[in-house]
């Protein structure tokens, strides 16, 4: 996709070159979470979206795992009687906010446990992109390279013409904290899913 028009072209070309299919007006109150799902008999996940007609897992439930791998750790088993490969709590992705039915938490490695912050008041539905492999994009003299595995927020998308006139929607995507990047959407390469994010209130509001 080296033909396609550069972002930083947009000024030279004329409407009818590019027309804008979306732009997300971003609350800033907005927050990305994980939902919780499961316990641990069937087993405990997180999703980045709302799975309908589902109960969020307990809290209760979320900090038995940790209470089970405490007591792996003094045993250097599992409950399966197997070698376990860790030597600390491993918490459920501890720098996200995780949805529980009891509330929105995080964890706290001063206490070790999981601390309420508040309760999600709404939810709003965003788009998210990860790459099935390293994909590098062209910025002035150097490459800005986005990882598999990593997920990035799309900012917005747009259609830009290649030199035959082919239209290519682009994604708009913001990675490393760096200025926003376009790539172009080619399902051979990257996967879009949903991301609900919420809006968290204080446990007394």
């Amino acid at each position: 996709m080296s033909n396609v028009i550069a972002m930083n072209n947009w000024i030279k070309n004329t409407e009818e070159e590019i027309r804008i299919l979306h732009r997300e007006e971003d609350d800033p109150e907005m927050v990305p979470v994980k939902y919780m799902y499961g316990d641990n008999e069937e087993g405990l996940c997180g999703t980045h979206s709302i799975i309908d007609h589902r109960d969020f897992a307990s809290i209760v439930a979320v900090r038995e795992d940790i209470q089970k791998q405490r007591e792996a750790l003094e045993t250097g088993f599992d409950k399966f009687g197997e070698e376990i490969d860790f030597y600390e709590i491993v918490p459920w992705d501890e720098d996200d906010l995780l949805v529980c039915q009891e509330g929105v938490f995080v964890w706290d490695w001063n206490t070790e446990d999981y601390e309420l912050i508040g309760k999600v008041r709404r939810t709003e539905r965003r788009k998210i992109v990860t790459f099935k492999d390293n994909f590098a994009v062209k910025m002035g003299q150097s490459n800005i390279l986005l990882n598999p595995g990593i997920f990035y927020h799309i900012d917005g998308e747009y259609i830009a013409y290649t030199e035959d006139r082919n239209p290519v929607v682009m994604l708009v995507i913001n990675a490393n904290d760096s200025i926003p990047l376009a790539v172009p959407y080619d399902p051979s390469v990257l996967w879009i899913y949903p991301h609900d994010y919420a809006l968290i209130v204080g446990i007394h509001e």
